[in-house]
């Protein structure tokens, strides 16, 4: 049998049980607070029946626990800040301190970051200028297939004033006639002398 005051189980012999016939509850002599003796078990009340029933005049006769027997009443410290070592406390300092990590991982993280920014902004201005160096040989290498284009026709015609200029000695050679036994001046051009001539 367990006891509905302090919720133990009833070693003893002696007990009480409530004489109302909606409780039937069971108590031990010490959370009944009396004496078995000098008490009618038959007509006791249980001390949750006496709560409920409409107080009337003198309570005197009400069953009440003293204080020499509460030792089942788990009693709360008041708190003192200095001695206290609860662990919601350390558990702040170990969140601060963590924080703290934290912070200083998030800062190197920072500045890694930052000189990756920095050197992908580099990157990005020597992809630039490689674009715009591109663009200038591509406009440069278009100018000389132009050139090119345009140079391959001139050659043809050089080719052919060649032709025709050789054509022009050829005649021009089988108009003259060489004299032999005519005394030569200083300074005279014997092969080609068209001084005299118009």
């Amino acid at each position: 049998m367990r006891c509905e005051g302090c919720l133990n189980d009833i070693k003893s012999k002696i007990y009480f049980r409530c004489s109302k016939s909606d409780c039937d509850k069971i108590y031990c002599t010490l959370c009944a607070n009396l004496p078995s003796t000098t008490v009618n078990v038959q007509s006791w009340t249980c001390p949750a029946c006496i709560a409920q029933e409409k107080k009337t005049g003198n309570n005197s006769s009400t069953p009440v626990r003293t204080s020499c027997h509460s030792q089942n009443v788990t009693m709360r410290n008041k708190f003192n800040p200095k001695t206290s070592t609860e662990p919601s406390n350390l558990g702040i300092s170990e969140l601060t301190t963590e924080i703290k990590l934290l912070t200083q991982e998030i800062s190197s993280l920072k500045c890694k970051l930052d000189e990756a920014m920095t050197s992908l902004t580099r990157c990005h201005e020597r992809l630039d200028e490689l674009g715009n160096s591109m663009a200038s040989t591509n406009t440069r290498l278009a100018s000389v297939e132009q050139q090119q284009a345009e140079i391959h026709p001139l050659k043809a015609a050089v080719s052919q004033i060649q032709k025709n200029l050789n054509m022009m000695a050829q005649k021009q050679l089988s108009n003259e006639m060489e004299i032999i036994g005519i005394p030569e001046n200083k300074n005279e051009n014997l092969t080609h002398d068209w001084s005299g001539l118009g």
